[in-house]
Parts: C-alpha cells; sequence; structure tokens
C-alpha cells in the first residue's frame, strides 16, 4: 500500500486571497483558526486559508453549544482545549 497524496496547487488558490487577508471574529468574539496560524512562506498562506476557511476557535464546549447552529454564516467551530 503506497498510500494517498493531495496537492493543491498554489495558483488556483489565489482566489482565496482575499478572504485570507480578512481579519474577522465569529460569535463572541471567538478567532478564526487560520488567523492563528503563523506561516513562515507567505505564498502558502492563501493553502491555508484553503483548507481552513472560517473554522472558529471556541473557548469551551457551551461556546460551542449556542454557536452551532448559527445560521449567519455557517461555520466550522472547534474547541481550545
Amino acid at each position: 500500500n503506497l498510500g494517498v497524496a493531495t496537492f493543491l496547487m498554489l495558483d488556483q488558490q489565489q482566489k482565496f486571497e482575499r478572504q485570507a487577508k480578512e481579519t474577522c471574529s465569529g460569535p463572541e468574539g471567538a478567532p478564526r483558526l487560520f488567523d492563528l496560524v503563523k506561516v513562515a512562506d507567505a505564498r502558502l498562506k492563501t493553502a491555508f486559508y484553503y483548507a481552513l476557511r472560517d473554522t472558529l476557535v471556541a473557548q469551551d464546549l457551551d461556546q460551542v453549544r449556542r454557536n452551532a447552529n448559527n445560521p449567519h454564516p455557517p461555520v466550522r467551530l472547534l474547541r481550545r482545549k
């Protein structure tokens, strides 16, 4: 078994450049996971945004529950441990 590899064409990820440069926070001030990641090579920043998008980092499980069904805009949430 050789496994599986996934490749992203960086030149095709430029459509996410504007969203990657925006700063925003979610409900209750939850930060985006993307904004917490430090990328050493700026050329890779849009690839990280492609993978993480607008995933929000919640402080606790109660914050996740309060915001999990928020339809505007729908987001992914994860809990900081």
